[in-house]
């Protein structure tokens, strides 16, 4: 058992493996473990705090080199082992060739073949034992051939945006979303040819996630925040589950969520589902069953015996959102693993036939690609993943029951940032927008500095998401942050000397702060829940965040401290009630945010800066929407929000803090889509983000 699991360290992967890997190799070398003859209690203390005899000085006949590579793989840092079984490989192999484990020489064959007869006469018993563990390796690693793609057949290659697809069983037809945001349909394609066939109906908003049952009989799909299905040959969408049922009525109000990623069980008797509650399943007519809690699990995957289910956790992946995420497997008996690392965007996993891999889709090396990732009978991984693509810019995947068939998305999600000025009287149009950036790249948030002349913005225009700046009248961004990991959400100081923003590249969402001239980074919060786009007080001295508390979201503020560090984050809100993003008033006086209601569309709540009653201000109707973001402008009396209606329109309001009948004075339409509910304003302004997606779908052939 490695240091980090004897002391039930949250964050193993597979160099806890290495280290009993050193154990097994120690023994075999010495003839002992590291430190047998003691009580269990003090051997496991052992492995944790002492360092055990070399191997050379119990075996003088082992190579330095061999003594050298069990020592570093018994090391109590995971960071200071070998950090794969295929390094380890390398070294081990190395050891065991005639110049293993010995000084390098210059001299002449004659030479170098005394030196070969030294190390066999020497080391011969060692090199036995290390080429044996060298055999053992492939169980440690990735063993047998990769997997490749072949032929590509586009399937979906329309104007339209087409995504998410799923392949049936047999590898011959595909579901897919097809559409625009507020209107996406399930149609149905014959990989071979013919035209789409329109499944879903006239439901309102939109119909996602469609899903196979394992006969090809029914298509599953969510839409309205629940599931249905259809048959294959067409008919009429109808519930999985009665409209009027408890628990459905318990779906739509846990935390304001839908549900999601409907997957039937390989024999067609269940179907599993998540939404804020956690992952469900339920046959046809029976009650729901929990799997697993939490609020963020989705894109879900059944294994081929029906024992095990992969999941996503993280922000469900949306056109104008996409965060870092975690693959996790979860058996139906029991027991839970983390097969991804946390700090790029991990999703659609999806299981190989023979149950021993699985395939999904990640940024790890930059585009979203598909890669393999080999398992060991506990659903850990094992070895390292394996791109299988490169550079397709995919988001999902399904694949067929014998997986020579993958079906994929291929979506480029392309966003800018326009300036709208705000007429007087009447509303905004388009006509009047000017836009600020022209690159290739999707932007999540972005504000307004206070002086009126920078927006600061994330983009991965490099590859992954940046901190960047540009001066609203245009030229070239300046790039700020530089990380490998993903940054989002810029806000400046009220001085516009520094930045703060939020980063999960150390595996949970911080914030940070870096100066405006991208110098002196740092990290401000380190512990409680995860932090979400961060927003300053009016004296610099406070930042307020989204944060989660439990099973719940709320916003939490941290304060600087005479020594320049920052306190613990403190709850802000009020805990009987979900509220996200927080945004401080220019007087510093209110903290605004959109509050998550049971009883109805998201509202715009407003309470005292230092804690208190939230205060309802907008209650939207249904046709309008819920308050999707809310932010101030120069004027402490004056609220700006924007709604999203469940036709996909986003509409920009601004309303009295007073109270008053809220103003429209933006609304975006199909030709000019924005991308995200993320805004701003000086309040003479508005600063929106456009969007420009393509998205198809296409079928490619595996093989070995």
């Amino acid at each position: 058992m490695a240091p980090e699991q004897a002391s039930a360290d949250l964050r193993i992967d597979t160099r806890a493996d290495i280290y009993s890997f050193g154990c097994v190799a120690y023994e075999l070398l010495t003839g002992t473990s590291p430190f047998a003859g003691r009580p269990p209690q003090q051997m496991l203390a052992a492995h944790m705090i002492e360092t055990p005899a070399p191997v050379i000085e119990r075996r003088p006949s082992v190579p330095p080199a061999l003594s050298a590579l069990v020592a570093r793989c018994l090391e109590k840092s995971a960071g200071d082992r070998p950090q794969s079984a295929e390094e380890l490989l390398a070294a081990l192999d190395s050891i065991a060739t005639p110049s293993g484990g010995i000084e390098p020489t210059t001299a002449r064959s004659a030479a170098t073949r005394r030196t070969r007869a030294r190390w066999l006469v020497a080391g011969g018993a060692t090199a036995i034992v290390a080429l044996a563990l060298i055999a053992a390796l492939p169980r440690f690693g990735n063993s047998g051939p990769a997997l490749s793609p072949g032929q590509v057949t586009p399937v979906a290659t329309s104007p339209a945006l087409e995504m998410s697809p799923s392949i049936s069983r047999d590898g011959k037809f595909v579901t897919y979303m097809a559409g625009s945001p507020g209107s996406f349909r399930i149609y149905l394609r014959q990989i071979d040819g013919q035209r789409p066939v329109l499944l879903s109906g006239e439901l309102d908003g939109d119909h996602t996630s469609p899903s196979w049952a394992p006969d090809g009989s029914r298509i599953a799909f969510e839409a309205k925040g629940l599931i249905y299905t259809v048959p294959a040959l067409g008919g009429a969408p109808r519930p999985f589950i009665g409209p009027e049922t408890e628990w459905q009525r318990m779906v739509l109000t846990v935390n304001g969520a839908t549900t999601t990623s409907p997957r039937w069980s390989p024999d067609g008797t269940r179907m599993t589902f998540s939404n804020a509650g956690g992952i469900w399943i339920k046959t046809e007519n029976g009650a729901p069953q929990k799997i697993l809690d939490g609020p963020y699990f989705h894109s879900l995957s059944w294994s081929p015996d029906g024992r095990a289910l992969l999941f996503v956790e993280g922000v469900y992946p949306t056109l104008g959102n996409l965060s870092s995420s975690v693959v996790g497997s979860v058996r139906l008996d029991g027991g839970r693993t983390r097969i991804t690392d946390s700090t790029h965007v991990n999703l659609s996993p999806v299981w190989m036939p023979d149950g021993q891999s699985i395939l999904y889709v990640s940024n790890r090396d930059g585009a979203l690609d598909v890669y393999e990732q080999r398992l060991d009978r506990d659903l850990r991984p094992r070895g390292t993943p394996q791109r299988i693509t490169t550079g397709l810019s995919v988001r999902s995947i399904s694949l067929s029951a014998d997986g020579t068939r993958l079906a994929y998305d291929v979506v480029h999600n392309r966003s800018n940032l326009w300036q709208i000025p705000l007429p007087q009287t009447g509303l905004a149009t388009f006509a009047s927008a000017k836009q600020i950036t022209t690159d290739n790249q999707r932007i999540e948030a972005f504000t307004l500095s206070h002086d009126g002349q920078w927006l600061a913005y994330d983009s991965e225009r490099g590859g992954n998401a940046d901190i960047y700046k540009v001066r609203i009248d245009g030229g070239e961004p300046i790039q700020l942050t530089k990380d490998p990991g993903n940054d989002f959400a810029p806000s400046w100081s009220p001085d516009d000397r520094e930045i703060a923003f939020h980063s999960s590249r150390t595996g949970a969402r911080r914030i940070y702060i870096i100066a405006a001239e991208g110098n002196n980074e740092r990290r401000v919060t380190n512990e409680g829940g995860e932090g979400y786009a961060p927003d300053w007080s009016a004296d610099g001295a406070s930042i307020v965040f989204m944060s989660n508390f439990g099973s719940d979201r709320g916003d939490a503020v941290i304060r600087r401290q005479p020594d320049g560090t920052w306190s613990a984050p403190r709850r802000i809100t009020p805990p009987d009630i979900q509220a996200t993003w927080g945004r401080w008033s220019p007087d510093g006086r209110s903290i605004a945010y959109p509050v998550l209601l049971r009883d109805a569309p998201t509202a715009l709540a407003v309470q005292p800066a230092e804690g208190g009653p939230a205060r309802i201000l907008v209650r939207p109707d249904s046709a309008a929407g819920g308050v999707a973001w809310t932010t101030w402008g120069r004027d402490p009396s004056v609220l700006y929000y924007c709604t999203q209606s469940l036709a996909g329109r986003t509409s920009f309001w601004s309303v009295p803090v007073a109270g008053g009948t809220p103003k429209l004075l933006f609304k975006d339409d199909d030709a000019h889509r924005v991308s995200r509910f993320d805004f701003a304003t000086d309040g003479k302004r508005l600063f929106v983000n456009f969007a420009a997606d393509e998205s198809d779908v296409y079928v490619v052939a595996l093989k070995r």
